[in-house]
């Protein structure tokens, strides 16, 4: 018969409740981290993939889309919810009409086979949310991004990326966001057409 005796069990458990406290604290750390670059991220792709892919002549943009101040993020312990919104108003030269919701207009902007208010001319394609979703959390941006911020939060827990562990959870992914718009158009009084 065997008497086996294990030291340090109690040292063991300080250590690892320590550790997990320090990962508790740089967790918020490094969404603040990944929120900004996330602003960063989608507002250069607003500015490249929408706005230089296409020039309208039919009304004037208001920058709502590319504007930061429309991207806001809400971080709650270890989770970060990210809330893109912004005014479908436009600048109408010859009509008045505008998508009541942002999602919509997001939708209209990503494919080709919709008639936007601009004489029936085609449009191309400006895929601007879905690149960002697959630089920021297919391609693993994401999660670099987190863990430079919680190393610059605490360069002790020396964290380390790996590519793909983001999970989306959210309605507003690759799918959600194409096809034809699904809200009401509004009218400014501006076009008195039918």
């Amino acid at each position: 018969m065997f008497d086996v005796k294990v030291e340090g069990l109690d040292s063991l458990d300080k250590d690892l409740e320590e550790f997990s406290q320090k990962v508790d604290k740089a967790i918020p750390a490094g969404l603040k981290t990944v929120l900004g670059d996330f602003t960063d991220s989608l507002a250069s792709h607003v500015q490249t993939d929408v706005y230089e892919a296409y020039d309208p002549i039919d009304y004037e943009r208001t920058g709502a889309m590319g504007d930061k101040g429309n991207m806001t993020g809400d971080i709650s312990g270890n989770v970060l919810n990210f809330l893109y919104e912004f005014s479908t108003e436009m600048k109408p030269v010859n009509k008045g009409r505008y998508y009541q919701d942002s999602d919509d207009v997001i939708r209209a902007v990503q494919d080709s086979d919709y008639l936007w208010f601009v004489g029936r001319r085609n449009i191309p394609e400006r895929p601007f949310w879905d690149n960002f979703v697959s630089e920021q959390l297919i391609g693993g941006q994401a999660e670099m991004s987190l863990a430079r911020g919680m190393n610059a939060h605490d360069p002790t827990l020396q964290v380390k990326a790996t590519k793909g562990t983001t999970i989306i959870d959210g309605d507003d992914t690759f799918g959600e966001l194409h096809g034809a718009p699904q809200g009401s158009i509004l009218n400014t009084g501006e076009d008195e057409e039918s």
